[in-house]
C-alpha cells in the first residue's frame, strides 16, 4: 500500500504523465484537469478524456458513459 497512488493528491501528476484530461467527480466538487506542461491533444474526445468517481467516501472508479 506504501507504493500506490494518492488520487486527491496526483491528479495534476497524472494528467500531465499520460496527457490527458482528468475529471474527478465527488458530491461535494468535482475538478477538471489539465495536463500543466503540454497542450491537450486536440482529438480529445478519442481516449484523451478519463473520468473517475469517488464512491464509498474511500474508492475511485472509472465513469464510462
Amino acid at each position: 500500500m506504501d507504493k500506490w497512488m494518492n488520487i486527491i493528491d496526483m491528479r495534476y501528476v497524472i494528467a500531465s504523465r499520460y496527457n490527458v484530461i482528468l475529471v474527478s467527480l465527488f458530491l461535494q466538487q468535482s475538478t477538471t484537469f489539465f495536463p500543466l506542461r503540454s497542450q491537450p491533444p486536440r482529438d480529445f474526445f478519442v481516449n484523451h478524456v478519463i473520468c473517475i468517481g469517488h464512491v464509498y467516501d474511500n474508492h475511485f472508479v472509472q465513469v464510462k458513459a
